[in-house]
């Protein structure tokens, strides 16, 4: 009989010895905890598949204090330190995103990685700047001439996430150095949605997958700053507008693709969002599996072809 039996597993802990115990031929979503424990395994491999996309983006408020502040949204990358947070959290098994596409999209712009190196003294320099000076010594940072913000106001940033909230947690502590007090707040997605529309939000998570150019479109051109559109930052850039109306409709892929390219260096250009990390998705297979086959994108599989040899 050919069957294929499915289970819904919520624990990390169990997913992760799955394989390993014998008691599944397959594990998706394998937590980046539990990949080492596959690594010598002789019964067992690991097999990655990667979605293209966005990544684990933050979305920024650029319609009120502090992100409004150019010098503040570019301090924010400048003080990130992602191999850093990779290596912490993850065993640098993600990957480092540095713009609005993450590596393994087909328009990636390359340039965006040098754009704003890991430098905390440049961090530094920009915050004051902008006028965010710890004068007081509490190690947070206050206004002091902030256009729209009363003197004192200590630089509280928040870090909206539906899931993930160890990102939030490692660019605290990175943070924290700078003088910005980072706050992680986990929300279901009803929440985040009504926050979103309400502009109740620094840093915002948000994540769109697919291999389409079109989605920095999507994402980017401001005529999509309306209630159930996906521009969320506030931000209007006409001549980025333009560019995205040819991300989204030029009849060449290979010019959609290049558009692409140019929106991305002017997104960076202005900061409204950071970029963290992307997640792969792992699977433990048994090696008693055979001919077990990754799709163009790391979430789905095809099982046609595929035995379990006894």
């Amino acid at each position: 009989m050919n069957t294929v039996t499915v289970k819904f597993i919520g624990e990390d802990a169990v997913l992760g010895s799955m394989v390993d115990s014998g008691d599944a031929d397959v594990v998706q979503e394998l937590p980046a905890t539990y990949v080492a424990d596959y690594k010598d395994n002789p019964d067992a491999s690991i097999m990655v598949g990667y979605q293209a996309g966005t990544g684990l983006q933050m979305i920024m408020n650029t319609t009120s204090a502090p992100l409004d502040q150019i010098q503040v949204r570019q301090a924010l990358h400048y003080g990130t330190d992602r191999v850093a947070m990779n290596d912490l959290l993850y065993d640098g098994l993600y990957l480092e995103d540095y713009g609005p596409l993450n590596k393994v999209h087909p328009c990636y712009n390359p340039d965006v990685e040098p754009v704003y190196p890991y430098d905390p003294e440049k961090a530094k320099a920009l915050l004051e700047e902008a006028g965010w000076k710890d004068e007081d010594g509490d190690g947070v940072r206050e206004a002091h001439g902030v256009p729209g913000v009363e003197d004192g106001k200590p630089l509280d940033i928040r870090f909206t996430v539906l899931h993930h909230q160890e990102i939030g947690e490692a660019l605290n502590q990175q943070w924290k150095d700078l003088g910005i007090n980072l706050l992680v707040e986990v929300v279901a997605g009803p929440i985040q949605l009504d926050k979103v529309q309400k502009r109740d939000f620094e840093l915002m998570y948000e994540r769109q997958r697919t291999p389409d150019p079109r989605v920095l479109d999507q994402v980017w051109n401001s005529k999509y700053a309306v209630p159930g559109g996906w521009a969320w930052t506030g931000w209007v850039n006409p001549e980025l507008d333009a560019v995205l109306e040819q991300v989204a409709s030029a009849p060449d892929y290979a010019v959609r693709c290049e558009q692409a390219k140019v929106a991305q260096s002017m997104i960076m250009e202005y900061a409204p969002q950071l970029g963290t990390l992307s997640d792969p998705m792992f699977y433990a297979v048994s090696n008693k599996v055979k001919d077990f086959t990754l799709g163009a994108e790391g979430n789905w599989f095809f099982l046609n072809d595929t035995y379990v040899e006894e």
